[in-house]
């Protein structure tokens, strides 16, 4: 009894997909041509973060008289574990963008999520929020049209609700 093998049908099936696949050099290429057509915003992204770093150095230390400036506040319980506060302090840094998220620009959104990420984890920062707001800002860069801005702020709403709760 001949015939093919199991091996060389599934071989056979992956060829096949692969080849109608679209190409991932060829999207990764149009994902930069993208990026680079929409300038601009990451422009206008590290402009308005050097900008926020350069008013941060002025703003009055606690005690200090000068301009009236909210700080936020977050304490810890007392029985409350450091990796337990950590976490509860740095979601609570992102609540005030679910309340006005569609009022707020994207960049103004990311900048946040990094003021906190500052703000909580110090210098050394957390590297899975650190790569999430990196593919959330080349999606950003990637986006055309201003229904896929609202999906990614929603999705970002989202995710920050899902992990608050």
């Amino acid at each position: 009894m001949g015939g093919r093998s199991r091996k060389s049908a599934l071989r056979q099936k992956l060829a096949k997909y692969y080849r109608e696949r679209e190409n991932p050099l060829a999207v990764g290429f149009l994902q930069e041509e993208i990026i680079k057509l929409n300038r601009e915003r990451m422009d206008m992204l590290n402009e308005n973060t050097a900008l926020l770093q350069e008013r941060q150095q002025n703003i009055p230390k606690e005690g200090e008289e000068g301009e009236n400036v909210s700080r936020l506040v977050i304490r810890k319980f007392g029985s409350e574990p450091d990796k337990k506060f950590i976490n509860r302090a740095f979601y609570e840094a992102l609540y005030p963008i679910t309340l006005e998220y569609q009022c707020i620009p994207l960049h103004a959104i990311f900048i946040w999520y990094l003021q906190a990420l500052e703000m909580v984890y110090g210098e050394k920062g957390n590297q899975a929020h650190f790569n999430r707001v990196q593919k959330w800002i080349r999606r950003w860069l990637t986006n055309l049209t201003e229904e896929d801005n609202m999906k990614l702020k929603s999705e970002i709403v989202t995710w920050i609700l899902n992990k608050f709760a």
